[in-house]
C-alpha cells in the first residue's frame, strides 16, 4: 500500500470506488495466499513427518520407547490448511486494503512522502531484545528444580526466541541496504 500510494491515487482521481480498492488489495492477497498454500501443505506435511521423527526418537532416547504412527493427512486436514491459509490471507490484508481505500486521491498523488513515518524502529523492544538475548547464555545454567526438568533450557530458549524477535526489524533493516538494489535490478520494485 505504501509502496502504491500513487497507483491508488490515479485510481482513485479515475473513478476507483473505495469498495473497487479494498477487493483489489484483498483479491491480490487471497492470490498470493493461495500460493503459499499451495506450497505450504504438502511442505508442512513433510516437516510434520520429519518432526515427528525426530521428537520420537528424542523420545525413546530419554524417557520410554515409543512408537509413533506415520502423519496420515486426510481429506479434511488438506481442507482446513486450504481454509485456514485463505481466510488468513484475506484476513491480513483487510487492515492494508482499508488504509489504502481512504488514500484521499491528491494526498496520494503528491510526491513527496513521508519516509521516516513508516517503519521507524522503536528503541525500548530493541533494547528488550538485547538483554533477553544476553540473558539467554546464563539460563542453562539455572539447576532444575524437578529431577529430569531442564527449566533453565527451556527459559534460555523462551528468550532466545522472543529476544531474536525483538531484534529482527534492526537485523532485516541492515539486511535492507544489502539486497535492496540487487532486488529491484532482478525482480523490480521491491
Amino acid at each position: 500500500v505504501i509502496q502504491r500510494r500513487r497507483e491508488i491515487g490515479i485510481l482513485r482521481a479515475l473513478g476507483g470506488t473505495r469498495l473497487r480498492i479494498r477487493v483489489m488489495f484483498t483479491l491480490e492477497a487471497l492470490v498470493m495466499g493461495m500460493c503459499g498454500t499451495a506450497i505450504g501443505v504438502p511442505f508442512g506435511t513433510l516437516v510434520a513427518k520429519a518432526a515427528i521423527r525426530g521428537v520420537a526418537e528424542t523420545v525413546s532416547a530419554l524417557y520410554i520407547q515409543v512408537n509413533p504412527k506415520d502423519v496420515h493427512v486426510g481429506a479434511l486436514e488438506v481442507g482446513l490448511g486450504i481454509a485456514l491459509g485463505l481466510i488468513g490471507s484475506a484476513f491480513a490484508a483487510l487492515r492494508p486494503a482499508v488504509h489504502a481505500s481512504r488514500v484521499p486521491p491528491v494526498e496520494a498523488l503528491r510526491r513527496n512522502l513521508d519516509a521516516g513515518a513508516v517503519g521507524s524502529l522503536q528503541l525500548a523492544p530493541l533494547i528488550t531484545g538485547f538483554v533477553l538475548l544476553a540473558l539467554a547464555y546464563p539460563c542453562p545454567f539455572i539447576p532444575p528444580p524437578v529431577e529430569n526438568v531442564a527449566a533453565g533450557g527451556y527459559l534460555a530458549i523462551f528468550c532466545v526466541v522472543m529476544g531474536t524477535s525483538l531484534v529482527s526489524p534492526l537485523v532485516l533493516r541492515s539486511l535492507q541496504r544489502v539486497f535492496q538494489k540487487p532486488g529491484e535490478w532482478v525482480l523490480g520494485i521491491s
